[in-house]
């Protein structure tokens, strides 16, 4: 205060005074602790939490199938995907078609979290028959963390195969068949053929049923000048 005195004009000196004076009554002191020894038990406290850790959450995935027909083609597909709970996770999905004809498969082998399977088979003589073609599917993954395979199991699906022998004629502008005798079964195949496109047909078709949904392959068995009465094999 002394040196604060000296370094300031009495009447400043005396105004100073009182303006503290007056404030005094509002101000209030904190001890600040000693920073030597609150460090030591600051780093002790720190470092004596108890560990926390997470909990283990159980590994899930989700599988798909699905089959397709395009032209003579019959496409299947198989997907393990297991990415939503862990990158970690070590999956395999595998396909295989079995028709009258033969057969076509695929397989990933042990892979990544999501793997697929592509298979396709293309429609032979053999398979214009009533029969049924079989898709079996594989799915599996594998969980390092836990140790454990949490999927991994195998679905067949049957295709039930009619064989239809009908006649069938070109609708113009298109590139489509229709058939001469109309009974809801293959009543309108894609052109199998390729331009110019034959007017009128007998032909043999494969109706397969697909998840309920009905895909025609058709394949020609003599070409005709009109449409006839009845169908060989309706």
């Amino acid at each position: 205060m002394s040196q604060l005195e000296g370094a300031m004009t009495p009447l400043g000196y005396a105004k100073f005074i009182a303006y503290a004076q007056s404030e005094k009554s509002r101000v209030k002191l904190f001890e600040l602790p000693n920073m030597t020894q609150q460090r030591a038990s600051l780093l002790d406290r720190i470092f004596s939490l108890p560990a926390v850790r997470a909990q283990g959450m159980t590994p899930y995935g989700t599988t798909y199938r699905s089959q397709s027909l395009a032209g003579t083609v019959l496409y299947a597909s198989a997907v393990t995907d297991s990415s939503a709970s862990c990158s970690c996770h070590q999956s395999s999905a595998s396909v295989t078609i079995s028709a009258p004809g033969g057969t076509a498969s695929n397989s990933t082998g042990l892979g990544g979290a999501y793997e697929v399977a592509d298979a396709q088979y293309s429609l032979t003589d053999a398979d214009f028959t009533d029969s049924t073609i079989g898709v079996n599917n594989t799915f599996y993954s594998y969980c390092p963390i836990a140790g454990v395979a949490f999927i991994d199991f195998s679905i067949e699906d049957w295709l039930p195969l009619r064989y239809i022998q009908a006649y069938y004629y070109y609708y113009q502008g298109s590139e489509v068949y229709h058939r001469c005798n109309p009974n809801g079964h293959c009543d309108v195949v894609s052109a199998w053929t390729s331009a110019p496109f034959p007017n009128y047909l007998l032909a043999n078709v494969a109706e397969i049923s697909i998840a309920g949904v009905y895909a025609c392959a058709g394949k020609t068995e003599d070409f005709v000048g009109r449409c006839y009465s009845p169908d060989p094999k309706p």
